[in-house]
């Protein structure tokens, strides 16, 4: 895996937020770093306490929650996303889910606490903010419709119209519990897609 260099850093918070100034941002990339990660490498477990504050810059990320058959995938973050254990860092409960790299990643990671203080002494800050918690809802909302709304096949499409990406870049097995379907169902709807 390439070096990330701090213009290719730069462009991806840019896209995150527009708005941001370069003082801020300078600011908030000096207190963090800049981490590879392997894939399988756990940022987190479930029923941990952990404050760390990631953006993905490369790679994905992926939540899961054990079951009584094992891990099972929750919801998958790409690029340009943000991973936050939120239930130790605002609601001072240990996870509910776990994270874990399922390719190898390269994020950006701050200390919460540090980062929190940046954006309360920041003016501009509760903007960014406010734009990422809309964007990550709406691509919730979007997960949720089709999880509920849709079949199998029809989900399979979306991620072909949508998510094209998850389909060349990871495991049958993470997309499958992405779109809430059996890994046999998956590669049944997937072998009929490919030969048409």
């Amino acid at each position: 895996m390439k070096n990330f260099d701090f213009i290719e850093i730069a462009n991806v918070i840019l896209e995150i937020s527009p708005t941001i100034s370069f003082d801020f941002f300078y600011e908030v990339f000096n207190e963090g770093k800049i981490v590879k990660c392997k894939k399988h490498t756990i940022l987190y477990e479930e029923d941990s306490f952990n404050d760390d504050f990631y953006v993905i810059l490369r790679g994905y990320v992926r939540s899961f929650k054990n079951y009584n058959k094992g891990k099972r995938t929750t919801y998958i973050f790409q690029k340009k996303q943000i991973v936050l254990n939120v239930y130790s860092v605002i609601l001072d409960q240990p996870s509910a889910v776990g994270m874990e790299c399922i390719t190898d990643c390269i994020l950006f990671k701050i200390d919460y606490k540090k980062l929190e203080k940046k954006i309360l002494a920041s003016t501009e800050a509760p903007k960014i903010v406010i734009d990422y918690i809309f964007k990550y809802t709406l691509d919730l909302f979007d997960h949720l419709d089709q999880l509920t709304l849709l079949t199998n096949e029809n989900r399979y499409e979306w991620l072909e119209n949508n998510r094209k990406d998850f389909l060349r870049d990871l495991p049958d097995k993470y997309v499958a519990a992405f779109l809430g379907i059996s890994t046999a169902s998956f590669s049944r709807i997937k072998k009929k897609y490919d030969k048409s």
